[in-house]
């Protein structure tokens, strides 16, 4: 009844914990100890498989190992390398690795990562943008209200056309820190994988590296042929620096609303072989593998709530509650 394929989500990782309480603030990125606990854990409990080896046992309808899993880590972010690749190594471990690739080339850091930026090193008590619209004005005068609007805004954007969005939050940069917007380079939180990193990991046959689009825009809110453009260049883009193929997408946001069936077309005429989706869930033969689940692991809670997590049982439960 449980044999399922469950695959993990992870972020981004650290070494400690920031000095702002707004950096970080939705416990994306994980500290090192209690990755390290996790996969310790999954060392003694399950057998870790590549996302390529769940992908052949699903299309092939072979039988179900018990207790497999699978390890997969978005956006690109250089923790990856420096934090959680030598933990990965010590353990053994495979991963997929699916990278924003205008990031990767530091043609532009990632849009969410810019608005926590922008409005935590801000010393401006407000913020007014104008959303598909509607003027929305967002208070900054401390903590608790950056990281509110940090939030709300992030929801608004993800709703908005892809353009527009990039055009808010560069408007949103100039307006709360002009000058000062180059010092998000200065964080290693946010800081980019590069292609010496990532061929790398490559050649120790532990990593595989997966399409998460150009610039991280939500592709149900790009037309047909920005799609195209999005995914085209960065699978091309990755290809190219890597001399490898690249057949493995992750949806940026990854939401049921965040992608479509154009979207789907073009992955299979592009030739990949499987998307992934942040749609939370397990995997069996009947997942669709342009549309599989995985379970996204946070720094929030402790390795008894990432053992829960892992329990069909749970997880079943927290879909039923959910669903309520």
């Amino acid at each position: 009844m449980f044999n399922s394929i469950p695959i993990l989500m992870y972020h981004g990782f650290l070494s400690k914990e920031p000095d702002s309480k707004i950096v970080n603030y939705d416990s994306k990125h994980i500290s090192i100890e209690l990755f390290e606990k996790q996969l310790e854990f999954l060392s003694k409990n399950h057998t870790v498989i590549s996302l390529e080896e769940s992908v052949n046992i699903l299309k092939d309808k072979k039988c179900l190992p018990k207790k497999n899993i699978v390890l997969t880590i978005d956006d690109g972010y250089r923790s990856n390398y420096l934090l959680a690749f030598p933990i990965l190594s010590k353990f053994g471990f495979k991963a997929t690795i699916f990278v924003t690739t205008d990031f990767i080339d530091q043609l532009n850091y990632l849009w969410f990562d810019r608005l926590e930026h922008a409005i935590n090193v801000t010393d401006k008590n407000n913020i007014i943008l104008k959303i598909s619209n509607t003027t929305h004005e967002f208070k900054l005068t401390d903590i608790d209200h950056k990281i509110a609007a940090i939030s709300k805004i992030k929801s608004k954007l993800k709703r908005i056309d892809a353009q527009q969005l990039i055009d808010i939050i560069n408007e949103l940069e100039t307006n709360l820190i002009g000058d000062s917007k180059e010092t998000i380079r200065n964080s290693l939180i946010y800081a980019p994988l590069n292609w010496s990193d990532i061929n790398n990991m490559l050649s120790s046959q532990l990593i595989s590296i997966g399409c998460h689009c150009r610039s991280h825009v939500i592709l149900s809110k790009c037309s047909k042929d920005q799609t195209f453009e999005e995914i085209k260049s960065s699978k091309n883009r990755i290809e190219e620096k890597t001399g490898r193929k690249c057949d493995l997408f992750s949806y940026p946001n990854g939401k049921s609303d965040d992608f479509n069936i154009e979207t789907v077309e073009i992955l299979k005429f592009l030739n990949f072989s499987s998307a992934v989706t942040t749609i939370i869930g397990a995997n069996n033969h009947k997942s669709d593998l342009y549309q599989l689940n995985r379970l996204p692991i946070t720094g929030q809670g402790n390795i008894a709530s990432f053992k829960r997590t892992l329990n069909p049982i749970s997880r079943t439960l927290r879909k039923l509650k959910n669903s309520i």
